[in-house]
């Protein structure tokens, strides 16, 4: 309907759709079971400590604050009293998750962030 009443354009979807398919065939989401480079390497050099520094090294290096107007951002512990965490999205790894298909050896949901600080 969208597409009928010109409210999106179809090259717009077909390009977004082909951005998608393409990092999943480089990555080898479509590759026979066992053919992934990847699947050999075992569960406990993956969940590593170097690991997992690795990968928190790289979220903090990739985060893009676009504004922070009234500089609320890093939080202040010492001087926030509450937080609010709204909605049942902040606390349901089905939501946060989508369509990762790892398997980490602790879920951390937005809630659990905050409430860990």
């Amino acid at each position: 309907e969208a597409i009928a009443h010109g409210f999106v354009n179809l090259d717009i979807i077909n390009s977004a759709i082909s951005r998608g398919l393409r990092s999943r065939f480089v990555s080898g989401n479509f590759d026979p079971i066992g053919t992934d480079p990847y699947s050999s390497i075992p569960y406990s050099v993956v969940d590593s400590l170097e690991h997992k520094l690795l990968t928190k090294q790289v979220v903090s290096e990739s985060i893009v604050l676009l504004q922070n107007p009234k500089e609320i951002l890093p939080f202040d512990i010492t001087k926030i009293k509450q937080i609010a965490v709204i909605g049942p999205s902040s606390d349901d790894i089905s939501v946060q998750a989508h369509t990762y298909h790892g398997t980490p050896s602790k879920w951390i949901t937005t809630l659990d962030g905050i409430q860990s600080m």
